[in-house]
């Protein structure tokens, strides 16, 4: 019975309509298969541009917002942004990272008490040497890894992990679901 209930509520979290809020052209990492790196100027988003688009997710009926970038924690009003569609009315907030970020406790306790419900981890690869060619920062793995298991720490919130799979690290596949398993 259980299971076919955890069955809807997946099938029921997909059909959420979301609003998508990019916060920065910023990223920590410099990914070797980045789609978004020619959009990277090192800025963040102003903040009345995404209250307005907050806010229109919210006259759309979105419940959900998703928060991105580049890489979304490192805009310096994040919280306050959190805390702004949480105002508004979304009942989740999502942000998708690399989770760098979150390997410092307080900064994640923070996040979580402004109200962010869900973090989408972005690693690819279950080693330090596979992720940190591909992200060619070292010592991202460790700190991305680090933000992942503060994250698993906190009751209630949904933790997730994206992996672009790419020529690097197919090879791999298994492995790395393994190792997120």
């Amino acid at each position: 019975m259980m299971e076919n209930y955890n069955l809807f509520q997946k099938e029921e979290a997909v059909k959420i309509k979301r609003q998508w809020v990019r916060l920065t052209r910023a990223c920590n990492n410099r990914c070797l298969f980045c789609l978004d790196n020619e959009a990277q100027d090192g800025s963040c988003i102003d903040f009345s541009i995404i209250k307005d688009t907050l806010a229109r997710g919210r006259a759309l009926k979105a419940k959900k917002a998703v928060l991105s970038g580049g890489e979304p924690t490192l805009h310096p009003e994040l919280f306050k942004i959190i805390s702004l569609a949480r105002d508004l009315g979304y009942s989740e907030v999502q942000i998708i990272t690399n989770g760098r970020m979150f390997a410092y406790e307080e900064f994640l306790r923070q996040a979580v008490n402004c109200g962010v419900s869900e973090i989408t981890f972005s690693i690819h690869g279950h080693t330090p040497k596979l992720h940190d060619r591909q992200t060619q920062v070292k010592g991202s793995f460790e700190q991305s890894i680090r933000g992942l298991l503060n994250a698993r720490k906190i009751k209630g919130l949904i933790v997730n992990v994206d992996i672009v799979i790419n020529k690097m690290n197919v090879g791999y596949l298994r492995q790395i679901i393994d190792f997120f398993i």
